[in-house]
């Protein structure tokens, strides 16, 4: 429980931070709207596969029935028990995935005594991998948990449903993280091209950075900044990844708690799945990640300029 209140003081403000950033980003309701419809194969390599791949034998067998359909004639009390304490182990193994993609998009300190950073190819794959890596966590902590209250998410009509518990749980949305890892990508870009204070200021993750250093009562330099963005994308794509699992956990769980008994004492579904809202989840994982980091590499004026003033 210890662990699971530090994750949440930890999650919850820099999810904050991020949507707020997302907000401010110009044109995000359209990057958002392309990211859903470009990230559609992300679901049949690794969200499907995870979520099928929970031992359904190992389940039945905890929970002491022969089959997932007698695990709900059993007593609610019972099947939360069984469920396993797994929730801030994903929570922490989304951070510690979440921070080591950031730093392989920006580098452990970036530079300003070189000229070139990360290669394309590599900044792209980062951010797919990290994508991917979000979303197959996600549907590995939904698949467990539907087994135990006794669903099979490899049924058609389960699957279904058990995507549309993710897309509900999903407060952080993986465009919102491709977005936050491109933009750490184009600002480390700059600072190793020599962009000048004007040219930086204009990112709102410098803005952020030089706020943070004002109220510590330092001046930022260009030295300063390269070393903070690292660590600025741990906190900030860790802190996402985390915030995602974590809600997918205490989603998911919530939602087969309440299906569970809907099922069990043959309740009236539509009391509340009429308020849920309607998000396809096929739709709210896609995306050309190329299209969003090729203008951290292409096309990026930038003036020499070797001062360190501050911004």
């Amino acid at each position: 429980m210890r662990g699971r209140s530090a994750i949440r003081k930890v999650t919850k403000p820099v999810a904050a931070t991020a949507s707020s950033l997302w907000g401010m980003t110009p044109g995000h309701a359209s990057l958002e709207g392309q990211v859903r419809r470009s990230l559609e194969g992300l679901t049949a390599v690794t969200l499907q596969p995870a979520m099928n791949s929970v031992n359904l034998a190992k389940v039945q067998g905890k929970l002491g029935v022969s089959t997932l359909a007698e695990a709900r004639e059993l007593d609610l009390s019972a099947v939360d028990k069984a469920l396993p304490r797994l929730r801030t182990l994903y929570t922490f193994g989304a951070l510690a995935e979440g921070s080591v993609s950031a730093v392989v998009v920006t580098g452990a300190e970036v530079a300003s005594a070189v000229t070139t950073g990360r290669t394309l190819a590599v900044t792209v794959g980062a951010i797919a991998v990290d994508t991917a890596t979000s979303i197959a966590i996600m549907g590995r902590i939904v698949g467990l948990i539907a087994a135990h209250y006794g669903y099979d998410v490899c049924e058609p009509d389960e699957e279904v449903f058990a995507l549309g518990v993710i897309s509900v749980g999903t407060a952080t949305t993986p465009a919102a993280k491709i977005a936050a890892l491109a933009s750490l990508s184009r600002l480390a870009q700059q600072i190793m091209r020599r962009a000048t204070w004007a040219q930086l200021n204009r990112n709102l993750m410098v803005q952020l950075i030089d706020q943070v250093f004002k109220a510590l009562g330092f001046r930022l330099t260009k030295r300063r900044l390269g070393q903070a963005v690292p660590v600025l994308g741990i906190a900030l794509n860790g802190g996402m990844s985390a915030q995602m699992a974590n809600s997918a956990f205490a989603s998911a769980r919530d939602v087969y708690r309440l299906r569970f008994l809907t099922d069990k004492y043959a309740l009236d579904p539509a009391t509340w799945v009429s308020s849920a809202p309607s998000v396809d989840i096929e739709d709210a994982v896609r995306d050309d990640v190329l299209g969003l980091v090729l203008d951290d590499f292409l096309g990026l004026p930038v003036e020499d300029d070797d001062g360190d003033e501050s911004p």
